[in-house]
Formats: C-alpha cells, structure tokens, sequence
C-alpha cells in the first residue's frame, strides 16, 4: 500500500498497486488490467511511479498488463 497526504484537503490517500517489485537498484510496478485498454490506465501507473518517486526511490519502470490478450505496456 502507498499512503500519501492530499495536499487539497490533508486527507490520506491509500493506493494499492498490484505488483511492486524490488530488487535493491530499479523499482518496477506492474497493474494487471483484465479488459481493454484505456487511457485512464496508463494515468493510474503513472500515479503509482509518482508516488515512489516521492518516496526516494530511484530507477522506477511501470508496466500494464493485459492479461487476457497477454499484452504488456510499459508506461
């Protein structure tokens, strides 16, 4: 889970990526999308990078995959 603060009323948000993985060096989030692709998805990963960007993390990819079709985005 990714906590953060919302700066337009000082609420905290939580957002849950499907899939954050680590290894030390590079930071990868993956989100598993079970329908057709849309705009709105890539605006999701991108929100999730942002927020381990925030949160000192360094080399961060981001990745969409659509399961049924078995494609991959990166983001």
């Amino acid at each position: 889970t990714i906590l953060f603060v919302n700066p337009d009323d000082g609420s905290v948000v939580e957002r849950r990526p499907d899939r954050v993985m680590y290894d030390g060096r590079q930071m990868v989030v993956v989100d598993f999308k079970f329908g057709s692709p849309k705009d709105g998805h890539k605006d999701q990963v991108r929100s999730y990078m942002k927020r381990l960007d925030e949160m000192g993390y360094p080399d961060i990819k981001g990745y969409l995959w659509y399961v049924f079709s078995n494609q991959i985005e990166e983001v």
